[in-house]
């Protein structure tokens, strides 16, 4: 019989469309605006597909420019899920124009990807050129086209030849004949995609990607597995295998998978003996062999592209960190037979188990920058079955060599790529006006400097012998040398010229009028500042360090102490840069164990301690053996702990082998074997050969506080919780014990379990612990506490630290204690802990921490004494400059606090509460001078502290600036929104009356009133709350 009709699938059926719009659905709205530039008037409609179910619009009559079209159905509805992400980044919306009057004949069609839906914008508007099929682009030509359809038998239409008699009787039509050469317009389809918002996830706004893989096949497998189910496998079809071959990475699967014939027939050897054959086939490797002439499993689809959001980047990152690859299983599974009375042979159930496999797909590559495709990999199969699944004296994947080809591309790389290299360094300078200048002054400037520089010469000469070293004793020494009056009258001279100088180019002074008053006092104090900018640096100007190396170092540890990982890894790299140091492997340990102690940085540690290597392999640094020790541990030490066993071990049994006797080899390499899991007996004997007693731990404390030193916290988990290596009770007794557990918890970033640990040493074993232990663990209950957020806990802890009774040398301690002081608001008792930290070592953190308590305690001459030696030690600290210029404009030193704000901006100041202040402080100067430079200032300042942290006192500093431009209503806005912010009543009081102020004051009675609701609505709402 012949097969009956089998009509075609429905492309619609998969598309899982909603009908109603729900919290959790997107609507996709079309619409079509015109067609332009048609090569002959047509009946015309468009059809929309692809990643939505087919929907057309209404048909338009003949037009070559048709316009108005609708759409019966607006739009498609989907559901706001996976499904939908991995459709939009893997389809298109397919749209076609249709010839309504030639049975919706293709006129033309396009693709658009809705992919800038997903996180960028709401609005696709498209104006596309279409590529007109074949039967419709020759109707540009008209003269050809009837040509053509005469050859054909057909009118122009399309339509049979009528009869002679028929044809005679219609009517003529002209038939247009283009000129040589004519090139027609192009067609234009202009239609829309909008969506109410964007489709992605708010979270993956700014880190997201797509992946796809292919399985090219799997190759070399064993033939009991090709050929089982088969009557007659050198005659049988092997795709009639009754087996189906799926295979699973990342959570997807390709399940379409049979055998599929050799791709090359074998070549045999020459009539003449062969050699020519036998000397190919010796070129050919295994693989290609297998792959050419050898049966395979091969897959008819390839996976789609997907999406994934940020949840999916962070653990890919971490596994390429800790794994470095991914698995790829091989899945065979039997079909069952469709015929109940043939059934499939009884071992093809048991050989798919018996062969399941999985292939380990390297995926270390990517950790290089700009790596983000791995093609055709060929990754070798292994047994996955269960020990139970395994048939006895069967072949295995391993013994067949078996493997499979794993392609795999991300969006984007993991690890960005790097910069282009600048070809001319200054195209990184910005061009810059050329501004009007006054003529140089240079002849009384070089006579002050001399006249200065010999006061300095005639000082060291004749007042050598001055006790005390003050003003009065120096005047009497050189008026007793005779020395006195000429440089008096050379020091004054000097000045006098520059003074005239200045006041020559002195816009503000008129002519005959001396200044007085204000006005004078001004002018003093800016001729004053300049003179001591010519006589040497002002005391805000850092003089380029002599020794950059230790500078540098000490400031990443100022940056450390006080949390700034950013800003230490930079000092860290700077310093690396220099050639005296990065030639030492000891400065590469030091930055490694740096970026082990970094959250985020920790996959920069393995690059550091290689960079070590390569160095002591070079020969280029002396042979050091404590060196060569210690990065070989550390590196060994990172494998260990992403799971790279076997070379780990490897490092630690040579080092063990050269030093049996040292503990710490013995230690490491019994923990390696541990993790292994192979020689359980062995790594006992090995960990309990460091202590001779059961209650002597100290041999293990020191192990651990050396994994410690690499930031290894989980090893350290491992061992005090898995080995059972130290018995229960010394460990729960043990003060040292229990500091290295909450120390490897810091190092976690758990300061909460690290806190409850450190409290059993000051609770339970406060009366036998030695004293050094219960203050160590006071110190660290400190730490954790101010890194919670609990500042009075805090402060407790550290001055319990400091009753034990022992001197603290440590200046760390001392700053901590500080800033929890000021957090707390007791400034004296925060610049007395500073004080002690500078004592023990003098840092830009603790003269800063000495200035700004100093400033809240109107201390100001103190204030500025602190911040001098700050910026002496480190001149690019936001925060000093920023005090410094509350300080000036504190003391109406103008031109001063200008030049301090202008380093603020430099340095992106981010201490959002002194941003707030300062920018208050430039509004209230600016109205009190009619400064407008200074209400720019005020502006710039708020706006730098909301960009740091959205808070009530940034939009009142904002709200300030813009009343002090003369922008009232921006003002009364800002204002507004720090009353609604503000929680404290008193505040939100303040914030009102100042800007009804303004209002009052600039007539705008609208906004008064606005104020007024809005403050009268926030005390109802406080009033009503429970």
């Amino acid at each position: 019989m012949p097969p009956k009709n089998v009509p075609p699938p429905d492309p619609d059926a998969d598309i899982p469309e909603e009908t109603e719009e729900t919290e959790d659905t997107t609507s996709f709205r079309l619409s079509v605006a015109s067609v332009s530039n048609l090569p002959c008037p047509l009946d015309t409609s468009v059809l929309f597909a692809g990643i939505c179910k087919s929907n057309r619009t209404s048909v338009v009559a003949e037009s070559e420019n048709p316009e108005g079209y609708e759409l019966a159905k607006d739009k498609f509805i989907r559901k706001t899920d996976q499904d939908l992400f991995d459709d939009i980044v893997s389809k298109t919306l397919d749209v076609t124009l249709c010839d309504a009057a030639a049975e919706n004949a293709v006129i033309g069609t396009t693709k658009l990807s809705l992919l800038p839906l997903l996180h960028d914008q709401t609005e696709i508007e498209m104006e596309v050129e279409l590529t007109l099929t074949e039967a419709y682009h020759i109707k540009w030509w008209p003269d050809k086209e009837a040509e053509l359809a005469e050859a054909a038998g057909k009118d122009k239409k399309g339509a049979p030849k009528a009869k002679a008699k028929a044809k005679a009787q219609e009517e003529p039509q002209e038939i247009i004949k283009r000129p040589e050469g004519f090139v027609p317009p192009p067609t234009v389809l202009r239609f829309a995609v909008r969506v109410d918002q964007l489709v992605g996830p708010a979270e993956d706004r700014e880190d997201w990607t797509t992946f796809q893989w292919k399985m090219s096949g799997a190759f070399s497998l064993p033939e009991r597995l090709l050929t089982v189910g088969l009557a007659n496998p050198a005659t049988d079809d092997p795709s009639l295998q009754p087996i189906r071959y799926k295979t699973i990475f990342l959570g997807t699967t390709m399940d379409a998978g049979c055998v599929a014939k050799p791709a090359e027939e074998k070549p045999t050897g020459g009539a003449g003996g062969g050699d020519e054959g036998e000397t190919a086939e010796a070129e050919v490797t295994p693989e290609e062999s297998a792959e050419r002439y050898s049966p395979s499993i091969q897959f008819k689809t390839n996976q789609p592209l997907r999406y994934r959001g940020s949840s999916f980047l962070k653990q890919f990152r971490t596994m390429l960190n800790v794994a470095g690859g991914l698995w790829v299983y091989f899945l065979p599974e039997e079909i069952p037979s469709p015929d109940p009375k043939k059934p499939n042979p009884p071992e093809v159930g048991a050989l798919t188990k018996h062969f399941a496999g999985k292939a380990w797909l390297d995926l270390r590559s990517f950790l290089h920058p700009g790596e983000r495709l791995i093609n055709d990999r060929r990754c070798p199969l292994r047994s996955a079955a269960a020990t139970q699944e395994i048939v006895p004296d069967e072949a295995t994947l391993e013994a067949a060599n078996a493997y499979v080809k794993v392609s795999f591309e991300l969006r984007l790389a993991p690890v960005a790529p790097p910069d282009p290299p600048v070809e001319d360094l200054r195209d990184l300078v910005y061009a810059r006006p050329a501004y009007g200048k006054f003529p140089a002054s240079e002849d009384p400037v070089e006579m002050y400097r001399e006249a200065v520089q010999e006061l300095l010469v005639t000082l060291a000469r004749d007042c050598t012998g001055t006790s005390g070293a003050n003003v009065a004793s120096a005047l009497q020494q050189l008026k007793a040398s005779g020395s006195y009056e000429d440089i008096q009258e050379l020091l004054r001279g000097a000045v006098l010229r520059v003074f005239r100088e200045r006041m020559r180019k002195c816009t503000t002074a008129i002519p005959e009028k001396p200044l007085k008053g204000p006005q004078r006092s001004e002018w003093l104090a800016k001729a004053f500042a300049h003179l001591k900018g010519l006589a040497g640096p002002a005391p805000e100007v850092v003089a380029a360090p002599s020794d950059v190396p230790n500078r540098n170092a000490r400031l990443a540890l100022e940056a450390e102490i006080s949390g700034n990982w950013d800003r230490a890894a930079t000092r860290l790299q700077s310093r690396l840069l220099l050639a005296e140091v990065r030639c030492k492997p000891s400065e590469w340990i030091a930055y490694g164990k740096f970026c082990a102690r970094c959250e985020g940085r920790r996959a920069a540690a393995e690059e550091a301690l290689k960079q070590a290597v390569a160095l002591i392999a070079s020969g280029e640094a002396p042979d050091s053996q404590e060196d060569n020790q210690e990065v070989d541990m550390m590196l060994a030490c990172l494998m260990l702990d992403r799971g790279r066993t076997d070379e780990a071990i490897a490092v630690f049994k040579e080092w063990h082998q050269k030093e049996p006797k040292e503990p710490l080899f013995a230690f490491l390499l019994g923990l390696g074997v541990f993790l292994a899991d192979e020689e359980p007996a062995y790594a006992q004997r090995l960990l309990k050969s460091i202590s001779s007693s059961r209650s002597d731990v100290s041999a293990y404390c020191d192990c651990l506080e050396k994994l410690l030193d690499y930031s290894q916290a989980g090893l350290v988990f491992t061992f005090l919780d898995q080995c059972k290596v130290i018995p229960k009770d010394v460990l729960d007794t043990d003060a040292r014990l229990i500091l290295i557990d909450a120390r490897a918890s810091i190092v976690e970033r758990d300061y909460e379990a690290a806190a409850k640990r450190a409290a059993r040493i000051t609770t339970d074993l406060a009366a036998q612990a030695d004293p050094l232990m219960v203050e160590a663990a006071w110190t660290l209950q400190g730490q954790c506490h101010h890194q919670l957020g609990d500042m009075e806990r805090a402060i407790q802890c550290l001055e319990s630290a400091l009753a034990v009774g022992r001197k603290i040398t440590d200046p760390a301690f001392y700053i901590r204690l500080g800033t929890v002081l000021v957090s707390e608001r007791r400034w004296p008792q925060a610049r007395e802990a500073y004080l002690k930290s500078i004592q023990l070592l003098p840092t830009a953190e603790a003269w800063s921490g000495v200035g700004y308590a100093e400033y809240r305690s109107d201390e100001l001459q103190m204030c500025y004494e602190a911040l001098r030696e700050a910026n002496l030690l480190d001149g690019e600290r936001s925060d000093v400059w920023t005090m410094l210029a509350l300080f000036h404009l504190r003391t109406e030193c103008w031109e001063q606090a200008t030049h301090c704000f202008q380093q603020c901006v430099r340095l992106k100041a981010d201490c959002a509460e002194l941003l707030c202040e300062l920018g208050t402080e430039f509004a209230k100067a600016s109205s009190a001078r009619g400064d407008r430079d200074f209400a720019a200032f005020a502006a710039v300042a708020a706006r730098a502290a909301l960009d740091v942290t959205d808070t009530a006192a940034g939009h009142a500093a904002m709200a300030e600036a813009h009343a002090a431009q003369g922008s009232i209503e921006q003002a009364t806005q800002e204002a507004m929104l720090a009353m609604e912010a503000h929680r404290d009543e008193d505040a939100r009081k303040a914030i009102y009356e100042r800007a009804v102020q303004w209002c009052e004051d600039n007539h705008k009675q609208e906004l008064a009133e606005a104020l007024h609701d809005l403050y009268q609505r926030l005390i109802d709402d406080e009033a009503a709350a429970p």
